[in-house]
Order: C-alpha cells, then structure tokens, then sequence
C-alpha cells in the first residue's frame, strides 16, 4: 500500500525554503508514485491544497473554469507548488488552465520545474503575450519563442514538458492542445524534478490556476476538476465517535466544527459521496453525465492523529463495493492528504464512499473533512466523428465575413457534441483567406477553440471573383469537415455585371456557372 505525505497546513511538510532569481530551493520528503502524480482543482476552497512557496496565494470564487475555486497568484513574487506524492521523476508533464488580467512588464517566469535547488525547466510569458522556454532557471538557454500570443482575460490550456537527460533532453510546450515550442535532444541536466511551480516570479502580475495534473508518462487530456463531499446517509462502516452534526465531514473550507475520531482496537468509518451526476450545493453547477469520460479520480482528506499512537492509519476508499486502504503517516496537527489516484466508472463513483481505518490503541485518528475530485472531459456520449463548417455565402473581397460562420464538433449520427472544446487547424481552398479571432478582423489566426462544440470563424478575402470552401481540421489528429462552396463577390464599387452571384453575368443576359 502507497505511502502518502501531507498537503502543507500549519508548515507541516519539514518545508525549507529560499528563492533566488537565479534558481529556487527545496527540501521535502515524498515517496513512490504512479502515473499521475498530482491533481488539484483547488476544490478543497483552501490554498493549503496546495503548498505555498511564496508570497500569499489566494482562492479565488469569482474568475474559475469549472468548480467552484480556482488559485489566484497576484503579485511580483507569488506561487504555489505541488503536493504530489512522488519522490522525483525524469519526465514531467504538467496541464494547467490559466487565466491573466493583463501582461506582465517584463517578461514573468509562470511555470518553472525544480530539482531541489535547480531549475530544470522554465516557461516565461513575454510582454507580448508570447511564451518562451528555457533550459534551466530564467538566465537559462532559451529553447523558443512561440510565434502564438496570448491575451488576458481568456483561459488558457498550457501544457509543459520536460524530459531529463544531458543528451536527448525535451523540452515542449502547447496551448490549447497546439504545439508552440520544441526542443529535443537537449541538455536538460541529470537531476530528477522533484516539483513544479505556478505563479509569477519576477514582476507583478494577476494570473489564476484551475484543473492541474501532473503525469509522467504523457500529456494529459482536456478536462474539468470538479468535487464532490459526503451526504447523510447510512454508511458500510459507522464505528467511530461523531462530533457535531452529520455529515461530519463536509465542509469547505475544513473546519473542526464537524469530525469524526476513531476508538481503540481495529474500526473503520466511512461517509456515502454525493453523486456526481446531480449538483451538490458549494460545488459549482457542472455534473458528470454517461457521455462524458471520467480521466482520473482522488480523495484529499483533512486529518491528523493524537499523540502516544500504537498501530497504523488508514485512508479507505469504497468503490464499487470493493474497499482499499492506503497508509498514512499523520501529524498531530490537520494537515491536507491525497489518496491514491484512480479511474472508476460513473455508477461505482456515484455510490462509493471514503473515510478511515484505524488499527491499535492510543492516540486516535481524526478526520476533519474531506473531498472526492474527479477530472473529467465532458462530451455527448458519442466520439467526435467530423466538423461541420456552415458559411453565409456570398461574401464581398476585402471586408470580413458576415452572416454565420462556424463550426460544429458533431458525431457520427450528425449530433453536436456539446461538451467538445477540441481545437481545429483552419485551411482553405483559392486564394487570398485570412482567418482572424473576432469580426473586428484585426488578429489572424489559423486556429479556433470550440466552446459547448461550437467555433465562430471571421475571415477576409483578400481577392474576388471566384469560390472557395473552408475547412476545419482536429488538431494533432484526423476528424475534419469542409464547407460548400463560398462565392466571393468584388467590392461595391466594382460594376454589378462584372461581379459573380452564383456565376457570372456577362452583357446580353448570359449566365456562366
């Protein structure tokens, strides 16, 4: 069974800490790992889910992605890192959605990687909205600068990649699921990542966090974060000595108002979940529906033990009537814990429960509160098979499209996909399109994001007379659609006979098609 450490609560995590522009120090103890090592959507509404580094993170309530929480890193020197329960790891890749008010006055170090006091990796946002990888801490090798930019007041998917190795090293970077920077076979150094760290560093800026994971085997697919808290009910395991009113373990943020305290000998005592597929109050409006895949799930627990223990602490896990039990080394103070990481189906999570088992006499083991988060992709219950791209035709060279233009996420039965958010490659037959990311036609672009399965597209045609199609395609994959035939008409100004609706007029009542 897995060996887990706390969360950061009251400086529990033997934590030593100094920061240098240069590089960044740490000293913690962590163990053995699996895939995912981390996973947070701040969910617990507490920055102790988290650790903080530096400065004074925030929860915040008012600009979130999904759930109810997001972390706020505001100021010129504030960041948090992750708790994951892994000693250190060679490769890193991290997923996290970020959201900013404004770009920095210099260029910010957002997201750097560690191995004890090195920097291993550095991600910086540029005064342009531009990212650049580096090698190392902020003095570090540049590996790129991405031709993409960012603006505020949008979320962002950022995916972060980091492989050690003096001679074939990676280093690579995406947006929204589209590769910015890479770099291969580098000298990224020999020293394992022990952690990742979010924030900005080096001038003050705004920038929120929500629905992290960290994996080491592989980029992470899109999704939410969302938490679920225990329900009254009747549960398998109800040995242990309640404090104040049921459920005993559901409040957000934890306190001690409501608990529950194990009794000497060999007892356990779980809490029924509330289902994902219903809202729960506190927890944001989003539910897990049959169409939607769950990626991983984890428990994060609220606890400690007494002082003068004989015997071994448990966290439980009852899923699909099935009960596992991971170990726990707990302090006497509350302090924040994961559980193990895992997948189950919709119906064995909406009927799983989760608390403690105690085993021995003396100081008694206590469980303030707790927390199930689920990372889930939503989606309509069928695979994306196609787009398709609806366009007003005809269109007028030289201005930027009006009418409707977009395009759908739909399956193989022609159903929207209302849950999809995949990004799509934009191409085009003629000659002379540009596509741009409002109908002010002012920022080119060659890509779009779906929201709820759906992309408006805003484009200019640079040249008349003539048909073209627009076509959408999957990025980093395959799923595509194409467009009728769009009729391109000259300017105003240009004569009516000289100008082609549905083919040209010429003088004496001829129709070409």
């Amino acid at each position: 069974m897995a060996f887990e450490k706390p969360m950061q609560k009251s400086r529990l995590l033997q934590i030593l800490i100094f920061l240098f522009i240069g590089g960044l120090f740490l000293s913690f103890t962590q163990s053995a790992h699996a895939t995912v090592l981390w996973m947070s959507g701040a969910e617990t509404g507490s920055i102790s889910e988290a650790v903080t580094l530096y400065g004074t993170p925030n929860i915040s309530t008012s600009t979130v992605r999904s759930g109810t929480y997001s972390y706020e890193t505001n100021g010129s020197n504030t960041c948090f890192y992750s708790n994951a329960a892994y000693t250190s790891t060679t490769s890193m890749y991290t997923r996290a959605y970020m959201y900013f008010t404004a770009l920095p006055s210099v260029s910010n170090v957002i997201i750097q990687t560690v191995a004890g006091s090195t920097g291993v990796s550095t991600l910086e946002l540029n005064t342009d909205g531009s990212l650049t990888a580096k090698i190392g801490a902020s003095s570090g090798t540049v590996v790129g600068t991405s031709s993409t930019t960012l603006s505020p007041n949008t979320w962002y998917r950022i995916d972060f990649k980091t492989i050690v190795s003096s001679t074939v090293g990676v280093i690579e970077v995406r947006v929204n699921d589209s590769v910015v920077i890479t770099g291969s076979n580098l000298n990224t150094g020999t020293s394992a990542i022990t952690a990742a760290v979010y924030g900005p560093r080096l001038t003050t800026q705004d920038i929120f966090w929500d629905d992290i994971i960290e994996n080491d085997s592989g980029y992470v697919p899109d999704g939410k974060i969302i938490a679920r808290q225990p329900i009254v009910g009747t549960p398998t395991y109800d040995s242990w000595t309640k404090t104040g009113t049921a459920p005993y373990w559901a409040d957000t943020p934890a306190n001690t108002a409501n608990s529950a305290t194990s009794v000497s000998g060999t007892d356990a005592q779980t809490e029924l979940i509330g289902s994902f597929s219903t809202t729960q109050s506190g927890h944001g409006t989003e539910t897990i529906g049959s169409g939607d895949t769950i990626n991983d799930m984890v428990v994060t627990y609220d606890q400690k033990v007494g002082t003068g223990k004989s015997g071994s602490d448990y966290m439980r896990q009852r899923v699909g009537g099935t009960d596992t039990d991971t170990l726990v080394s707990l302090s006497t103070s509350d302090a924040y814990y994961q559980g193990p990481i895992t997948t189950p189906t919709l119906t064995n999570l909406n009927s799983m429960e989760a608390g403690g088992n105690f085993s021995g006499t003396g100081a008694l083991y206590t469980i303030e509160d707790l927390w199930v988060m689920v990372d889930y992709a939503p989606g309509s219950g069928a695979p994306l098979d196609h787009y398709l791209v609806t366009v007003a035709s005809p269109q007028t060279a030289g201005v930027c499209s009006t009418g409707t233009n977009t395009v759908t996420a739909q399956d193989s039965n022609n159903n929207t996909l209302t849950g999809d958010a995949s990004t799509v490659n934009m191409t085009y037959t003629g000659t002379g399109v540009t596509f741009y990311t409002n109908s002010s036609c002012s920022t080119s672009t060659t890509q779009y994001t779906l929201s709820s399965g759906v992309a408006n597209i805003y484009y200019e045609v640079s040249s008349g007379v003539q048909y073209i199609t627009i076509t959408a395609t999957k990025n980093l994959s395959t799923e595509t659609g194409t467009s009728n035939s769009i009729i391109i008409n000259l300017a105003s100004n240009i004569t009516p006979e000289t100008s082609l609706k549905g083919g040209m007029q010429i003088r004496g009542g001829t129709t070409i098609k």
